[in-house]
């Protein structure tokens, strides 16, 4: 069984023995540029990208194909042990200098400290992120 979450996170479950294993793509680090199982190996510091959840697919023809995506496509052929990698697919936009309908687009981002009993000992309103307005 394979699982995702945030920022990437895939993670291969064997129901027989309930071992569950990361198996998502990482480009290698400065502090340690052999842990990569992208084949062939990225350039150290390659950036990649997730959203906050982590699309991946299944191929119906072949049950060890996994597919993934970020701002990079990958692909593994081993049930996730190793992937490859496609070039960066973005035009990597700061989406927060954009106009959008000639308005700006920096929209305010949530944060942990913006939600929940923060935000109501603040006194701030349950609006998107918390913050828009003040009792």
């Amino acid at each position: 069984m394979f699982a995702e979450s945030q920022n990437g996170r895939i993670r291969r479950v064997d129901l027989r023995t309930g071992e569950s294993r990361s198996i998502t793509p990482r480009a290698p680090s400065e502090d340690n540029p052999e842990n990569t199982n992208i084949v062939p190996a990225p350039p150290v510091g390659t950036e990649i990208r997730w959203n906050w959840n982590t699309p991946f697919l299944l191929s119906p023809h072949n049950p060890r194909i996994l597919h993934a995506g970020g701002n990079r496509f990958f692909t593994s052929r081993d049930r996730g042990e190793t992937w490859t990698m496609s070039p960066d697919l973005t035009k990597d936009i700061d989406r927060d200098a954009e106009v959008v309908m000639g308005v700006a687009n920096a929209v305010p981002r949530c944060s942990q400290f913006d939600r929940g009993w923060n935000a109501i000992r603040r006194g701030t309103m349950a609006s998107p992120c918390g913050a828009a307005s003040r009792r």
